[in-house]
C-alpha cells in the first residue's frame, strides 16, 4: 500500500442529482461525510446542472443561496461556478 500526504487543496463539487444540493442541509451532511473520513471540508458548487434543474435562469438564484450561506458564516464552501450556456439541456460535443 502507498501512502501520501494527500492534496490539501481538494475539494468536493456538488453538482445536485436527483434534486439540488447546495441547500445547507445537504451542504451540512457533506461536510460530516468528509469529516468521516478525514479529508478536508472544501466544498465547491456547481450553479449549473442539476442544481439549476439545466436552467441557465436559475444559476443566480443558485449563486445567491449560496452567497448567502458564506455570508452566515459557513466556511467550507470555498467556491462556486456557473456555465454560459446557450441552450437548455445537454451540450453538444463534436459537432
Amino acid at each position: 500500500m502507498i501512502r501520501t500526504r494527500g492534496n490539501r487543496y481538494g475539494h468536493m463539487v456538488l453538482r445536485g442529482g436527483d434534486r439540488p444540493n447546495y441547500d445547507a442541509m445537504s451542504i451540512s451532511l457533506c461536510e460530516k461525510a468528509l469529516r468521516d473520513k478525514e479529508l478536508n471540508v472544501n466544498i465547491v458548487i456547481d450553479c449549473s446542472h442539476a442544481n439549476s434543474f439545466k436552467d441557465p435562469d436559475i444559476q443566480p438564484l443558485v449563486m445567491q443561496g449560496c452567497v448567502h450561506q458564506i455570508m452566515e458564516g459557513n466556511m467550507s464552501i470555498v467556491g462556486f461556478y456557473g456555465r454560459e450556456q446557450p441552450k437548455m439541456g445537454k451540450s453538444a460535443y463534436g459537432r
